[in-house]
């Protein structure tokens, strides 16, 4: 009686483990494929192409986006983009107004406020049209974070607010190129990074064939090997690229700083 117990309850852990087994293969890794991406031109998607795309610029090329004028506003995430610039020969300055650029090529300021969205649309807005660094630059970029985003977040809301300053600082400054940015993710909050990832798809979505899109979020959640980092079905922030739970390492910051001037030499020709 006790060995036949004793072969049941193997047999029940077997099956057990075998279910269990066959579980976790149920749900392979994604795998992002951007090889049908177009690699020219001042419209599409800039994601993880852009890194090998900052790698085929030759000397010449890196002189020459040096000496074009580029502003972004962001805050923290942003920051480490910045650092990640500064390493790979981008180094921004800070920047009050467009009066700033007479001398400084790339340049970059806060916008306010971390938690509050329309406020940083308003604030950069600011920027552009009433501090006149419209006028002055040939790129202009600004970043959400993930701070900006809740559960309850109205993704489509926000696109329109968002789009609706876009359409005014193109009708008050017909020359600017704007580059937008897709938020980026943390390495938890599975339900925010949802939302986060909804919204720059959205963008993507709207803007990919009327301007050009830096896909951050696709930068930071994509693996070396190419594979999506996901948790409980949400892209989150790579731990091979995070500092801690929201902010990049070095280099994660210049897998990212990459990315981006590779966006913008596709702006800027």
């Amino acid at each position: 009686m006790i060995r036949k117990a004793i072969k049941l309850g193997f047999k029940v852990v077997g099956v057990a483990s075998a279910v269990a087994m066959s579980a976790c293969k149920s749900t392979p890794p994604t795998k992002i494929d951007v090889t049908s991406r177009p690699t020219t031109g001042k419209t599409g998607v800039v994601g993880l192409e852009g890194i090998r795309g900052f790698a085929s610029l030759s000397s010449a090329d890196l002189d020459a986006l040096r000496s074009k004028k580029v502003f972004f506003g962001h805050q923290s995430v942003g920051q480490n983009l910045i650092d990640g610039a500064r390493a790979i020969g981008f180094p921004f300055s800070h920047v009050e107004d467009g009066a700033s650029f007479a001398t400084v090529s790339w340049g970059d300021a806060k916008i306010d406020k971390n938690g509050d969205p329309l406020r940083k649309f308003t604030s950069f807005k600011t920027l552009i049209a009433d501090k006149g660094i419209g006028a002055k630059v040939d790129v202009a970029t600004m970043k959400l974070c993930w701070i900006d985003f809740e559960s309850g977040t109205d993704v489509g809301s926000l696109l329109a607010k968002y789009d609706a300053d876009v359409q005014a600082l193109r009708a008050a400054n017909p020359k600017l190129q704007l580059l937008h940015m897709t938020p980026p993710l943390t390495t938890s909050d599975p339900g925010l990074n949802a939302v986060r990832w909804k919204f720059g798809r959205a963008m993507i979505d709207k803007y990919r064939t009327d301007g050009l899109i830096f896909d951050l979020a696709e930068v930071i959640a994509t693996g070396e090997d190419g594979t999506l980092c996901e948790k409980r079905g949400a892209p989150r922030l790579c731990d091979g690229w995070s500092s801690d739970e929201g902010h990049l390492n070095d280099a994660g910051s210049q897998r990212a700083a990459k990315a981006f001037v590779a966006a913008v030499k596709r702006l800027v020709g």
